[in-house]
C-alpha cells in the first residue's frame, strides 16, 4: 500500500512540475505563438533609412533573389502574371515600398500599389490592407493586385514592428503602427480617415478594428478574424489559465462597440485556426451599420479567397458607396470613446445635383476634395 501511495505521489508532483513548466513556457513564447511572422527570416533586403515621411522605392529596385513566388519586376511581366481581367484596372500600375515613421519613431516599410488609369489626383477608394500574424507586407504583391481590380483602389500593405526590423511586437506597439500607415494614406492622398477602407487578416483583423475605433473608417473589411485573441487561445490550452496571463489580448468586441461604421465580415465553414463561431459572434454583437456577413463554404483558413467573394464584397462597397454616410469615426467619451476628435462638416455633391452634409470626425484637418458616389 505505502508504495502505491509513493507512486501516485510521485505521479502527482511530476504532473504539477510538467504543468508549471508548460504555463511558464508558454508565458515565455507568447510573443513567438502570437507573432510567428516576426521571428522568421527577413524576406528581403532593407531598404535604405532616410529621415522623411513618404519615401518610396519602386519594386523593381527589390532584390530579386529574395522576391517571393510571383513577385513581378515590370509592368509587362505583372500583366503577364496576373490572372485578374484586364479591363484597364491592371494596366501600369506600379507597387513600390514605401516608408513612414510610428508615433515612437520607428521607421517601417509598407508596400504601395497605386493605380494609374484612375484619376491622377484620387483613385476611386484607398484601402489599407492589415496582413495576418505569420505574413509580411513584402508578400502581399498578389493580394493587393486583387483588390486594386475588384474595389477600383490604390491599395497599401502596412507593416508591422519587428516583422522586417529587430523591435519587439506588442498589441500596442502595432495599434501605432496601423495608425502611423493610416496617417501616410491621408497625407498622400489628402484624405481623412472616413475615406480609407481597411481589409484585415486574422490578427491583421484585430488591428483593423482597434484602428477603426480611434480613427475611424470609411468600411472595415474583416477575412476571417476572431471576436477576441485571447478567447481563441483559451480554446486551444483549456487547461492553462490563459485569459488571466495572456498579455496581447485584441478584444475585437469591444472595438466594434466603439466603431459604428459599415462592416463587412468574410469567413469560411472550414477555417482550422478561428472557428467560424468566433466570426460570428463578433458579427453578432458588432454595433456597426450596414454590416454584412459573407460566409464561403470550403473555406479554410489559409486559402486564397475565391474571386466570386471578392466580387461579392466589391458589390457591398458599391452599396456603402451609394448610402448616406453613417457613423465611422470614434464615439464621443460618455458613449464610451476616448480621445474624440473634432466635429467637420462637409457637403457632398451627388449625381441628381442634389448634395448631402457629412458630419466627420477626424483628427484630420484635409475636407476632401473628390465628388462622392
Amino acid at each position: 500500500m505505502m508504495t502505491y501511495r509513493r507512486i501516485l505521489l510521485r505521479i502527482c508532483v511530476a504532473s504539477v512540475i510538467l504543468y508549471i513548466a508548460i504555463l511558464c513556457t508558454l508565458i515565455k513564447l507568447e510573443n513567438r505563438l502570437v507573432y510567428p511572422g516576426a521571428y522568421m527570416a527577413p524576406t528581403r533586403a532593407q531598404p535604405i533609412e532616410i529621415d522623411t515621411l513618404m519615401m518610396s522605392r519602386d519594386s523593381a529596385d527589390l532584390d530579386t533573389a529574395k522576391a517571393e513566388p510571383g513577385d513581378v519586376k515590370t509592368q509587362q511581366d505583372q500583366l503577364k502574371a496576373t490572372n485578374e481581367p484586364s479591363d484597364g484596372l491592371n494596366r501600369g500600375h506600379a507597387i513600390k515600398d514605401v516608408g513612414y515613421r510610428t508615433c515612437d519613431g520607428l521607421l517601417l516599410w509598407g508596400r504601395l500599389l497605386e493605380t494609374k488609369n484612375l484619376s491622377p489626383s484620387r483613385p476611386k477608394n484607398v484601402v489599407l490592407v492589415l496582413h495576418g500574424n505569420a505574413s509580411r507586407a513584402a508578400n502581399l504583391n498578389e493580394r493587393l493586385k486583387r483588390l486594386a481590380h475588384w474595389l477600383e483602389a490604390d491599395v497599401m500593405a502596412g507593416e508591422y514592428r519587428g516583422y522586417e526590423d529587430d523591435h519587439r511586437p506588442s498589441e500596442k506597439g502595432l495599434e501605432d503602427d496601423c495608425k502611423a500607415a493610416m496617417d501616410f494614406l491621408c497625407q498622400r492622398y489628402q484624405l481623412t480617415p472616413n475615406q480609407i477602407i481597411i481589409f484585415g487578416t486574422s490578427l491583421g483583423g484585430g488591428c483593423a478594428t482597434a484602428l477603426a475605433a480611434n480613427r475611424g473608417a470609411k468600411a472595415v473589411i474583416l477575412d476571417r478574424t476572431f471576436d477576441r485573441l485571447v478567447d481563441v487561445a483559451a480554446e486551444k490550452y483549456p487547461i492553462f489559465p490563459i485569459r488571466s496571463i495572456m498579455k496581447n489580448r485584441y478584444d475585437s468586441v469591444s472595438q466594434l462597440q466603439r466603431y459604428r461604421g459599415p462592416l463587412i465580415m468574410i469567413h469560411g465553414d472550414r477555417d482550422e485556426v478561428v472557428s467560424i463561431d468566433r466570426g460570428r459572434n463578433l458579427f453578432e454583437r458588432a454595433a456597426c451599420m450596414p454590416k454584412h456577413w459573407i460566409e464561403v463554404p470550403g473555406l479554410s483558413h489559409m486559402m486564397r479567397l475565391p474571386d466570386e467573394t471578392l466580387a461579392m464584397v466589391q458589390k457591398k462597397v458599391q452599396e456603402i458607396d451609394r448610402s448616406p454616410p453613417t457613423l465611422s469615426s470614434p464615439l464621443d467619451p460618455k458613449d464610451g470613446a476616448t480621445d474624440a476628435p473634432e466635429s467637420r462638416e462637409f457637403k457632398y455633391p451627388r449625381e441628381n445635383g442634389s448634395e448631402y452634409i457629412l458630419n466627420l470626425e477626424s483628427e484630420s484637418s484635409t475636407p476632401p476634395n473628390a465628388t462622392q458616389e
